[in-house]
C-alpha cells in the first residue's frame, strides 16, 4: 500500500526528491534494492535532497556487501553536505575498513554534542573511544542512555545493538575495573534473563546470556545458552561467525575463531577482518598468538595497534539479531 501510494505521487511530481527517497526506503524494506538504488539515482539527480539521497544508497550498498562503492556514495554525500548523520556513517567505514582511529576521532570531534545524545550517535562515539583505548571517554559516551536495551546501534550490522549495561560493563573492564564490569553485566544478565522467562527460545536474547555468562566467568552456562542460541539458528554447535567469534574467544576456543578470520580474509568481509584484529579489545587475549600475527601481516602497511588490556572482553556484535532483514544494513 505504501509503494502503490507513493508510486502515485511520483505520477504528479516525478522530481520530487523526498518522494523518490521515501520510495527507495520503502523498496529496500521490501528487499528490492536493486529497483530502490535505480530509483536513488534520480533522487540524487535532483538539486535538493542528493546529499540524503546518497546517505540512503551507502546503506543500501552495503547492506549487500558492496563496502567500497558504499563508502563512495557516503564521501559523495559528505562532499555535498557534511552532516552528522554522514558523519556517524563514515566513522565506521574509518574504524572498520581502514583502522584509522585518529580520522575516527578528528570526525567526531567535528560532530556537535546535540547529535552524540541518541543511542547512534552516543555509540559510534564509544566505540571510537574503545578502539583507541580510551575507555572513561567511553564510558562518558554512554552516560547519556538509559534504555535498558539500546536497538538503534550505528549503522554497522546491529553493531551497538544489546543491553546497555553490556556495553558500559565492557568499557569499565577497558578501564582497568573488573568489579565495576561484572556488577554491570551481572545487571545486564538479569535483564535477559527476565526476558528469557517471558519468552524462552528468543535468539537474540540467547545469544546476549551466552555472552554475558562467558564475560562473566560461567564457561559452563555460557556453552549450554550458546548451544542452544546456535541450534534455533540452524547452525553447527562449532561454526563461528563475526556474531560468536568473541563469545568462543572467552570460551578459550580459539582454533575455530583463527578459521574463521582465515576464511573470511578471502570473503565479503574482508576488509574488517584486520582492524577488528588489531584494535578489538575481544580479541586482545589472543593477539599475540603467532597465527594472529599472520594474519595481521596481511596488511603490511596498517600501522601498529595500541595494545589493549589482554583482560578485556569488549567487542559488538556484527550479525542481524532483530529478525527484521530492513535492520540488516
Amino acid at each position: 500500500a505504501a509503494e502503490r501510494m507513493l508510486r502515485g505521487l511520483l505520477t504528479r511530481a516525478p522530481n520530487d526528491g523526498r518522494v523518490l527517497r521515501c520510495l527507495a526506503a520503502c523498496l529496500r524494506d521490501l528487499n528490492r534494492s536493486n529497483e530502490a538504488l535505480a530509483i536513488l539515482e534520480r533522487a540524487i539527480a535532483q538539486p535538493a535532497g542528493a546529499a540524503q539521497a546518497l546517505i540512503l544508497k551507502a546503506g543500501i550498498l552495503g547492506a549487500d556487501g558492496r563496502w567500497a562503492d558504499a563508502e563512495a556514495a557516503m564521501d559523495q554525500s559528505l562532499a555535498l553536505q557534511p552532516g552528522p548523520s554522514a558523519q556517524l556513517f563514515k566513522i565506521g567505514f574509518l574504524l572498520l575498513y581502514h583502522g584509522d582511529l585518529d580520522g575516527a576521532a578528528a570526525m567526531l570531534a567535528q560532530i556537535p554534542p546535540q547529535y552524540l545524545l541518541d543511542e547512534r550517535g552516543a555509540m559510534t562515539a564509544s566505540l571510537v573511544w574503545l578502539w583507541r583505548n580510551e575507555p572513561d571517554k567511553a564510558l562518558a559516551a554512554l552516560k547519556v542512555l538509559s534504555a535498558d536495551m539500546l536497538t538503534q546501534g550505528t549503522r554497522f550490522q546491529q553493531i551497538g545493538v544489546g543491553p546497555r549495561a553490556f556495553f558500559v560493563g565492557q568499557a569499565q573492564q577497558f578501564a582497568g575495573r573488573p568489579a565495576a564490569a561484572q556488577s554491570e553485566w551481572r545487571a545486564a544478565l538479569t535483564y535477559v534473563n527476565t526476558k528469557l522467562a517471558a519468552k524462552p527460545n528468543t535468539v537474540e536474547m540467547l545469544y546476549w546470556r551466552a555472552y554475558l555468562l562467558a564475560s562473566l566467568g560461567d564457561k559452563v552456562g555460557a556453552t549450554e545458552a550458546l548451544q542452544v542460541y546456535q541450534q534455533l539458528q540452524g547452525a553447527n554447535e562449532t561454526r563461528v561467525d563475526w556474531n560468536t567469534a568473541p563469545v568462543f574467544v572467552l570460551l578459550n576456543r580459539i582454533e575455530p575463531v583463527l578459521a574463521f578470520f582465515t576464511t573470511e580474509l578471502k570473503g565479503r568481509y574482508a576488509g574488517r577482518v584486520i582492524p577488528i584484529l588489531r584494535y578489538d579489545p575481544a580479541f586482545a587475549s589472543i593477539r599475540d598468538d603467532p597465527r594472529v600475527h599472520a594474519l595481521l601481516a596481511a596488511d603490511a602497511t596498517a600501522p601498529a595497534a595500541s595494545k589493549p588490556d589482554p583482560k578485556s572482553v569488549a567487542v559488538l556484535p556484527f550479525a542481524n539479531l532483530s529478525g527484521d532483514p530492513a535492520q540488516e544494513y
